[in-house]
């Protein structure tokens, strides 16, 4: 296995590998040197047996015998003893070689990784200082907006000031979505609505209150008060002296101006809307 002999760190795990490369080496020879152990006691206990040159059947059976317990016990104990050996080289050698390498690893964490996330980090940390309007600012904003918006609705609704109701309204719709915008919507038309009302009843619709109802139906169309000022639209118009339907000043009894029906124009009658927006008899 390639080493990294620049690393002084790998050194002390040097004589782990020659002891290793020894182990490995002796491994054979301690196989030959038990099993010569073992020819050597079973010549020695088959000597009387073989000194006369004559072997008899009993004999033979004897030193059969004292060969397989012999040699085999000797040749079996120098299997496992140079099994050992290897094994035992081949574990240094995965110490070793796993040492170094943590070594190599923690080397290059120190040196490549650590400031690589340093730099990274800093850089970060710099790109954000340098950004602060996208993290803070645009939200705070928006939030002073709307509260301002807020306050200027509230102040129009306590000066009975209608115009500046309804485009504080429009201005809130820039920012107000879902729940919250409709819970505005049905607090201003309510509002207009019941303003309109008022001055029905007291008689004194003028063009100006005209013109309120016409911008509420035309911004709030798809509420039940909306749609109520839109079906009352023509009774208003009558009621300021104007045409239900060009809006120019006429206070005759035909159903418009003689402009209107000169021009003969028609269109489909609108479908009143559910419940009544004026008490009977005051439209």
């Amino acid at each position: 296995m390639p080493r990294n002999d620049r690393n002084p760190n790998t050194s002390r795990y040097r004589s782990l590998h020659a002891s290793r490369r020894a182990l490995a080496r002796a491994a054979p020879l301690v196989r030959f040197g038990i099993f010569s152990v073992g020819v050597g006691l079973f010549l020695d206990q088959v000597r009387p047996l073989v000194s006369d040159g004559q072997f008899t059947w009993g004999e033979r059976r004897v030193m059969g015998v004292i060969g397989i317990i012999t040699l085999g016990g000797y040749g079996l104990a120098a299997w496992i003893s140079g099994s050992v050996l290897k094994a035992a080289a081949d574990m240094i050698e995965v110490m070793a070689d796993g040492a170094e390498a943590a070594i190599r690893s923690s080397h290059l964490v120190e040196t490549q990784l650590v400031p690589a996330l340093t730099r990274a980090a800093s850089a970060m940390e710099n790109f954000a200082a340098s950004r602060p309007v996208f993290a803070t600012s645009i939200p705070d904003r928006i939030v002073a907006q709307v509260d301002d918006l807020q306050a200027k609705l509230d102040a129009s609704l306590a000066d009975d000031d209608p115009d500046r109701v309804i485009a504080c309204r429009d201005a809130l719709t820039q920012h107000l979505s879902g729940e919250p915008l409709k819970e505005l919507d049905q607090r201003v038309v309510r509002w207009l609505a019941d303003r309109v009302q008022a001055r029905v009843r007291d008689g004194t619709v003028t063009p100006e209150v005209v013109a309120i109802a016409v911008r509420a139906a035309d911004s709030f169309g798809d509420t039940h008060e909306g749609a109520a000022l839109l079906t009352a639209l023509p009774k208003l118009r009558r009621r300021a002296g104007l045409c239900p339907r060009c809006e120019r000043p006429y206070r005759g009894r035909d159903a418009a101006c003689p402009d209107c029906l000169s021009e003969e124009v028609s269109s489909p009658p609108s479908r009143p809307a559910p419940g009544r927006m004026f008490p009977k008899g005051q439209a």
